[in-house]
């Protein structure tokens, strides 16, 4: 090899080293943008699970900066959702496959938990030995937020907030299995708003929806803790009484929310002046099954409009007959 060939290859070999360290600087700088400006929450720590390292956006969610974080255990973000049970699950897969993927509830700086789906990886080194754990999270408090909302409206009247006839009926069924088992009475209470239409027909829908959630207002007023209220839609509500010992709980009940329904009401300066009718049935005496109930609160409140309304009337065979 001449003295020149020998210089040529020299120079080659240094540019070819150079090339590939400026490589390798570009795809550690490239690496480095990624890690800061991730959407998702991404931690690296040692073999113990010591935080090493954290991006901006675990610092945005959870409200820790990086000097408050580093050199602590993950375990400053649990929230206490999770049993031991679920961490050993956890990190079994972690030791055995490498990899865990799942949902949890991690805890915010402020004391406040959120959701989180997270994935950790183990790094290991060239002999199999884990060096590192790389964790990616992702903040789900806005889907999670958003299924119990679709949820919250699938069971509940979305004017008034009650329980609808799906979840109502969840309620009662519920109700009439307790009442079965400890030989309890429970009484169903069927009531409709007098004269409601007009409202709507002279004032307005819009009118009559306020005057309705003004008149939920009252009506979860003058029930029980452990009573239920719902609305099957329209000016109708229907209510659960559990635990009945007494008939006079009954009446004791139905009587102060008539009352409560005669206070005026004022809806964008108009005053109205309402008033309801109430049909009851009771277990076990009018029957030991939703329909049966429902239906003879139904025929007893009708018992009441025809005795002049604001009133209320137990079901009575002799009444329908």
């Amino acid at each position: 090899m001449t003295k020149e060939t020998a210089l040529y290859k020299q120079k080659m070999e240094r540019n070819l080293k150079g090339n590939e360290q400026k490589k390798t600087e570009e795809e550690l700088y490239l690496a480095a943008k990624v890690f800061e400006n991730a959407m998702d929450e991404i931690v690296i720590t040692d073999s113990k699970a010591v935080i090493q390292k954290v991006n901006r956006a675990f610092t945005e969610i959870t409200g820790y900066s990086e000097e408050e974080v580093i050199g602590k255990n993950t375990r400053i973000l649990k929230s206490g959702k999770q049993d031991t049970e679920f961490y050993t699950k956890m990190w079994d897969s972690i030791i055995t496959s490498g990899k865990w993927e799942g949902n949890l509830w991690n805890r915010k700086k402020d004391g406040s938990i959120y959701p989180e789906w997270k994935i950790i990886i183990a790094v290991k080194d060239e002999n199999n030995k884990t060096t590192h754990y790389i964790s990616m999270a992702r903040d789900m408090s806005e889907r999670v937020k958003y299924e119990e909302q679709i949820k919250y409206q699938a069971y509940h009247d979305i004017l008034t907030g009650l329980p609808n006839r799906l979840l109502f009926y969840d309620r009662l069924s519920i109700a009439l299995a307790n009442a079965q088992r400890g030989k309890q009475r429970i009484a169903v209470i069927f009531l409709d708003i007098d004269g409601f239409k007009s409202v709507n027909d002279n004032f307005g829908h819009n009118v009559g929806d306020i005057l309705l959630q003004s008149i939920t207002k009252r009506l979860m007023k003058g029930i029980r803790k452990g009573d239920t209220i719902g609305r099957l839609g329209g000016d109708e509500f229907i209510f659960i009484l559990p635990q009945i010992t007494v008939k006079e709980m009954i009446n004791m009940i139905a009587l102060r929310l008539l009352n409560i329904l005669k206070e005026p009401f004022l809806i964008n300066e108009y005053t109205f002046q309402i008033t309801g009718s109430m049909g009851i049935s009771h277990y076990p005496d009018d029957g030991d099954d939703i329909e049966t109930l429902l239906k003879k609160a139904d025929m007893a409140m009708y018992q009441a409009k025809e005795k002049g309304k604001n009133n209320y009337q137990f079901y009575s065979e002799q009444a329908t007959d």
